[in-house]
């Protein structure tokens, strides 16, 4: 179940990951949490995303097609420090009481420093999604990114648990600190490693050259295609239900930080046993049908969601929702790799990154706007349908069903079809 935590170097990884993750997501809730509580409005909660999510949209691309060129352990240890310095600068504001309610300037102040995280996180992305596939064999890559995921989910769980004491017995700064320090694991474990992880060796071409070749190799290859467009639906109409968690939390349930740092985690439990699940299931076969199974029942389970008024269902029907969601993106992003060569992985793994953050800040934004207008539970039970209607769209797409490693033949095929159209452009 477990196979990739064989190789020495990956466990390593691994392990600072988790430690990192739930620092990150003891930030999240709580930083969530501070904007709602400054500003008082939903569509600022949109705003910062979007300011925050901007610069992966510009970069993320240009980041995949540089991580290709450099060596991925060494940028990481640079991205990881400068995140420490972030969180320790917004814990140390906030302490100080500058990021306050009752200054006029600290919603601009938190939008910049959100701004300035997105910035680094456009090359951070591509290079934490490239990890597996450097650390580990190709028969145990689906394996290391379900494991990836199941330490992401795991923290999901305990990061909004530790965020909802801190907050309560501490104080807001506390998360902050807590984040910053968290960061130290995934540097250390970065600089125990043995295996290098050195540029991939490619034609001398400019990083606008490298960049339109891996777009026009994703467009070229029919099943990353579709599963690209698989992962966009989800991050425009799925993923911003998370940025709407505090006015649930406060204005639908009225069960304040507490109950938005449970509902959190009732998401997190969900999604651990969704990748955990996805890391146990051995065979490729069924994923493409995973696929529709998880939109159609995750659509379901929007709906659903958006009708409660009762805390304990909402619970339930979100650690449902966790599990869903999960599945859905995380056997997008495995097959994704798996289908992938690996002279094109930094630009294929920065287009998902592209798509599934870089469209954060359109989502987070039309979150914001739609919910300021419409209200956050219509806006949440729109978004179910359309997670329904995925579900419809791919179990018409025969060639998904079924998605395996490319071959020699395939991959020649595919680049005759890239240079051919780089002429015609």
């Amino acid at each position: 179940m477990f196979t990739a935590l064989r190789h020495r170097d990956y466990r390593l990884y691994w392990i600072g990951a988790v430690i990192s993750f739930i620092g990150s997501w003891t930030q999240s809730v709580s930083y969530q949490w501070l904007v709602y509580e400054i500003t008082g409005s939903k569509l600022w909660l949109g705003i910062v995303g979007f300011a925050g999510s901007l610069p992966l949209f510009a970069l993320t691309l240009f980041g995949g097609a540089l991580a290709d060129r450099i060596n991925k352990r060494k940028a990481l240890i640079v991205t990881q420090s400068f995140f420490v310095i972030f969180a320790f600068i917004l814990g140390l504001l906030v302490q100080k009481g500058i990021v306050a309610k009752d200054y006029a300037p600290a919603k601009y102040i938190v939008t910049l420093i959100a701004v300035l995280q997105g910035i680094v996180l456009s090359l951070d992305q591509p290079l934490r999604q490239m990890m597996p596939a450097t650390l580990v064999p190709k028969e145990d890559l689906v394996n290391a990114v379900m494991l990836n995921s199941s330490a992401f989910n795991g923290a999901r769980i305990i990061g909004p648990m530790i965020a909802g004491y801190l907050i309560a017995h501490v104080g807001m700064a506390s998360c902050f600190y807590v984040n910053s320090a968290s960061f130290l694991a995934v540097i250390l474990a970065l600089a125990l490693m043995h295996k290098e992880t050195p540029a991939a060796v490619t034609e001398k071409k400019s990083l606008i050259e490298d960049t339109l070749e891996g777009l026009r190799y994703i467009t070229n290859h029919n099943q990353i295609r579709k599963l690209m467009l698989a992962v966009g639906i989800s991050a425009l109409f799925v993923m911003p239900y998370a940025t709407l968690m505090p006015v649930f939390a406060k204005d639908v349930l009225k069960v304040g930080v507490k109950g938005n740092a449970a509902l959190l985690t009732s998401v997190g439990i969900g999604a651990l046993a969704g990748t955990l699940t996805l890391a146990g299931a051995a065979k490729r076969e069924g994923r493409g049908r995973m696929l529709v199974l998880a939109s159609a029942i995750g659509g379901i389970l929007m709906i659903s969601f958006a009708g409660s008024r009762n805390f304990l269902l909402s619970r339930l029907l979100l650690t449902g929702l966790g599990f869903a969601i999960v599945s859905f993106n995380q056997t997008a992003n495995s097959l994704i790799q798996l289908a992938s060569d690996d002279r094109f992985r930094g630009r294929v793994v920065s287009g998902y990154a592209f798509i599934f953050l870089g469209l954060a800040p359109f989502a987070n934004l039309q979150a914001g706007g739609l919910a300021e207008a419409l209200g956050a539970p219509t806006t949440v039970a729109i978004w179910g349908v359309i997670f329904f209607a995925t579900s419809i769209f791919l179990i018409t797409q025969k060639d998904m069903m079924v998605i395996k490693p490319p071959t020699d033949e395939i991959e020649t095929e595919i680049e005759i079809t890239t240079q051919q159209n780089q002429r015609l452009s």
